[in-house]
């Protein structure tokens, strides 16, 4: 049966089917369909991105106040504002970001014994994204970790014989 040509929709689009195949496959997987000791989730990390700075202002006048807790490490909040610049992001490389794996863990320490990639245009958007995704699959199966891709896009560029191929 032919699948649907996912490349001729919006990233947003495929984004929020992706979304929910990966719930419905979790939840499959969850339904009996894996031995007793297993269980799938989608990806609880979204590609290594994350918060890892948070900027609080203080409300006295000086530019920077310390906190001090006798229970606590000292901190410090800085009141003066940051220089930043704005930076614009394509729909492509913010899809790329977001979850589209499943990890199956054993229940004994949580330990990830399979994955499950569903490919998504961001994998393949630049030599930069693809090598991530290529390095990352090598680095799960260099460690036994079972991978089951998936890859409803047709080869291009940077995949002409395939992703399977490129791994």
């Amino acid at each position: 049966m032919p699948m649907h040509d996912w490349s001729r929709v919006d990233a947003g689009i495929y984004h929020a089917h992706l979304h929910g195949w990966i719930s419905e496959l979790s939840r499959s997987l969850n339904c009996g369909r894996l031995p007793k000791d297993y269980y799938a989730l989608p990806e609880q990390q979204a590609a290594g991105f994350g918060p890892d700075v948070l900027t609080l202002q203080s409300r006295s006048n000086d530019s920077a106040a310390e906190i001090v807790d006798n229970d606590q490490p000292t901190s410090t909040i800085t009141r003066v504002r940051p220089k930043t610049r704005f930076v614009m992001e394509s729909p492509t490389e913010f899809y790329h970001r977001k979850k589209k794996a499943i990890a199956i863990r054993h229940v004994s320490n949580d330990d990830l014994v399979a994955m499950i990639e569903i490919m998504s245009p961001g994998n393949k958007s630049s030599a930069r994204a693809f090598t991530q995704f290529v390095e990352k699959t090598c680095y799960l199966l260099e460690h036994q970790i079972h991978l089951l891709i998936f890859d409803p896009f047709p080869p291009g560029q940077r995949d002409p014989q395939s992703v399977h191929a490129a791994i």
